[in-house]
């Protein structure tokens, strides 16, 4: 058996993985008037329930084939951030022998899957509640799906669904694929909640459509934790595992979706869910990082996300002109540059925290933001000469020769208060 090659889907730098949310599929008669508007068209509602979720499953490609322009126009008609997980077909794994699958998996992904492009998320390959485990047999299909296709690295997922799976020589095999199992909130079907790979797939089918959330609150409270939890890198304390073992402390993706045989009230549910895992504020850092940080958060802004952009500069980008034609003309396009992209950021973030005066001066003179969108937090090191240079001036020595020992306290710009008319938790930041 071949281990499967690591994803480079999700950086694992950052402190958590992204959390997705969403509901299987998009047609639904039962969920016009009640998640979508009476007199919207079924072109429409795709683009429509990407505006309110986070992912959707295509279950679709569970019962046949798809062809190359639906999937690229499924693509087009979501937001960027937005992901499909993708059920695989039936006949891959409603087979008495799942080492015979190779061609229903081929065919699969020659139906042009990949033309989802950077929207395309996990496969999940479902199986029946008759199938039984078999180590040898389920490794032989682990090892028929592709790691890798076209450059891409893909990721897999299976949802069993019979108790001889509940032993720990599945667990030791999904493991050694780095392939997770479908987390089952559900009635009949086993429920594995151990973590095995660089991500995380959870099918939560026990809501209700006589709630009108789907879910009571306090169960909604209960999910956005646990899901929380996964893409912190930990995991929750409250569901069943087969190995007691710990799973490796890394940042994980998280896929959850909203799916119970009613699901008139799914949409709702998942909604409440994304509301209780978003953040309220998103803090940005440094000239570079936080131009693209800012834009990303004024994103969540646009759709509809309550969220805060805040911005701490800790270092002007803005370097003295000296050297040689071709040295000053690199140093001046830069500066330039660096320039516009900060005052096109600056547009997108509603408080902009500066280290010292003189900083706040020389972003104010670049045209960057207004003074009422700054507020000082003094670092310790309030010179003109560091945030300055001259030409010839080395800044580590003049760091180290005015750094004071004592810092001030914070305290607004003039005609600045930090909480600008919000309450204390970010809400209600005024739009520029």
């Amino acid at each position: 058996m071949t281990k499967s090659a690591k994803s480079t889907a999700t950086s694992k730098k950052s402190g958590s993985g992204h959390i997705y949310i969403g509901i299987g599929g998009w047609t639904f008669e039962p969920w016009r008037g009640v998640f979508y508007p009476e007199k919207l068209t079924q072109a429409k509602e795709l683009s429509y329930a990407a505006s309110k979720l986070t992912s959707i499953e295509i279950n679709g490609t569970y019962y046949g084939s798809q062809k190359p322009e639906s999937f690229r126009k499924w693509a087009s008609e979501v937001p960027d951030g937005f992901v499909f997980s993708v059920k695989g077909p039936r006949f891959a794994t409603n087979r008495r022998v799942l080492a015979e699958a190779g061609d229903s998996i081929k065919r699969f992904y020659d139906s042009g899957v990949l033309e989802l492009r950077d929207r395309l998320g996990p496969v999940l390959w479902q199986f029946a509640p008759t199938k039984k485990f078999d180590a040898a047999d389920f490794g032989k299909f682990l090892e028929l799906l592709p790691r890798k296709l076209e450059g891409r690295a893909l990721r897999h997922v299976v949802e069993v669904r019979h108790d001889s799976f509940c032993v720990p020589e599945f667990i030791d095999l999904i493991r050694q694929f780095e392939t997770p199992v479908v987390f089952a909130e559900h009635g009949k079907y086993p429920a594995i909640a151990d973590v095995v790979g660089d991500f995380v797939y959870a099918r939560l089918q026990k809501g209700n459509d006589e709630i009108k959330t789907c879910y009571p609150p306090k169960q909604l409270d209960a999910w956005a934790e646990r899901l929380k939890a996964w893409a912190g890198g930990g995991e929750p304390d409250d569901l069943p595992k087969v190995d007691k073992s710990k799973p490796k402390k890394m940042p994980r993706d998280v896929f959850a979706y909203v799916i119970h045989e009613g699901k008139v009230r799914a949409p709702a549910g998942a909604m409440e869910l994304i509301e209780r895992v978003k953040p309220h504020v998103v803090h940005t850092h440094s000239s570079k990082a936080g131009i693209l940080g800012r834009i990303a958060g004024w994103n969540v802004l646009s759709r509809g996300a309550r969220v805060g952009v805040v911005h701490t500069i800790h270092g002007p980008p803005f370097m003295p002109v000296d050297g040689g034609v071709l040295a000053r003309a690199k140093t001046l396009a830069l500066n330039h540059g660096y320039t516009l992209a900060e005052r096109h950021a600056a547009k997108r973030c509603h408080v902009i925290v500066s280290v010292a005066d003189a900083m706040t001066r020389q972003f104010l003179e670049r045209g960057i933001g207004r003074p009422e969108q700054y507020v000082t937090v003094y670092s310790g090191m309030e010179t003109g000469a560091f945030l300055e240079p001259t030409v010839g001036q080395d800044r580590a020595r003049i760091r180290a020769s005015t750094c004071r020992s004592a810092k001030r306290p914070a305290r607004s710009a003039p005609g600045q208060k930090f909480s600008r008319g919000s309450d204390r938790h970010g809400q209600n930041w005024p739009h520029q």
